[in-house]
């Protein structure tokens, strides 16, 4: 997403956050799978929001934030 060792590439990575946020919950082994879930998917609703890497859409950010109760406050000065 920032570039850091190679050139900046929405697109691949929305695909992995994209792949990650479809990553069944943790289990007892994967306590920490969880957080990067909705890690995931908070930043996805990001590039939703704001097209990187997909096309824009308001309506999928929405969709994605009422998936994990965001404070839309919160959200809107969230930065990636």
């Amino acid at each position: 997403l920032h570039g850091i060792g190679t050139e900046i590439d929405y697109q691949v990575a929305f695909q992995y956050y994209y792949h990650l946020a479809n990553q069944p919950k943790g289990d007892n082994k994967g306590n920490d799978k969880e957080f990067y879930r909705e890690s995931a998917i908070i930043k996805l609703a990001k590039m939703y929001e704001l097209g990187l890497g997909c096309e824009q859409s308001i309506s999928k950010c929405e969709e994605l934030m009422n998936q994990l109760n965001i404070d839309k406050e919160w959200f809107k000065n969230m930065v990636l």
